[in-house]
């Protein structure tokens, strides 16, 4: 069977890896997972995903809902995010006994998925400052070029790419539609104000987590990009509380 005319069929992990380690190896090509995906868009992963993609208001709804998707398209991938630093990692990685090539394409794929899903919020230029590889391999010439200003690491308990905690509550604009608010300036407590169809928006954003139950006040106004006092004010402006 000719992958062209099956191009939705799915291959064995394994072997794929192998064959690609094996060429790049064979034929000097450096970075050839990356040269082959580095144009990944959105729009080219699974209608399923794409589906789900634009019932998430914000990018940290989407990245939640690629890490509950991830198994559903690789049964071994396994992302999850850490809030836990000041920076906010999406970390990966492959539950299988992998060799350090094996383990580097495989990250550079799932990063340049992870990848599209972040532009589509914040814009096709945007690279992060920090990657993380579990990999100790080097990435190579050709990874580090398409990534100049990104400082890599590797030997990392998983592999992760950073970024900043106010790009959470950023809104999707190139999946389809529009942003769904827009900004209205700065309020007194040094974050953004909320517009004015506020109430409409933080209700689509909240939908996705009520299979959770109610999510807390301070959650809400973290996915809303603002402060708990901000969050109430703009409700209040609807004649609504939370």
């Amino acid at each position: 069977m000719l992958l062209a005319d099956e191009p939705e069929a799915k291959l064995p992990l394994l072997p794929t890896l192998e064959f690609l380690a094996r060429i790049s190896r064979n034929e000097g090509i450096d970075g050839l997972g990356l040269r082959a995906r580095k144009h990944l868009k959105i729009t080219e992963l699974s209608p399923a995903f794409i589906r789900k993609a634009h019932a998430t208001p914000t990018l940290r709804t989407a990245l939640e809902t690629v890490c509950r998707l991830a198994p559903q398209e690789d049964t071994q991938l396994k992302i999850w995010i850490d809030y836990r630093a000041p920076g906010v990692k999406v970390c990966h990685r492959h539950d299988i006994p992998l060799d350090m090539e094996h383990i580097g394409i495989c990250e550079l794929n799932t990063d340049l998925m992870l990848l599209s899903i972040v532009r589509a919020f914040a814009g096709p230029d945007w690279h992060p400052n920090v990657m993380g590889f579990e990999s100790t391999l080097s990435p190579g010439q050709f990874v580090c070029e398409q990534f100049p200003n990104t400082r890599m690491l590797t030997g990392q308990k998983s592999a992760w790419i950073e970024l900043p905690r106010s790009m959470l509550s950023l809104q999707a604009h190139s999946i389809g539609r529009p942003f769904l608010t827009t900004s209205t300036g700065v309020g007194q407590d040094g974050l953004v104000e909320l517009p004015v169809d506020f109430a409409d928006s933080l209700k689509q954003t909240l939908r996705a987590y009520l299979v959770d139950g109610y999510p807390d006040i301070k959650l809400a106004a973290e996915l809303a990009g603002t402060s708990v006092r901000t969050l109430q004010r703009g409700l209040a402006q609807s004649n609504l509380v939370y």
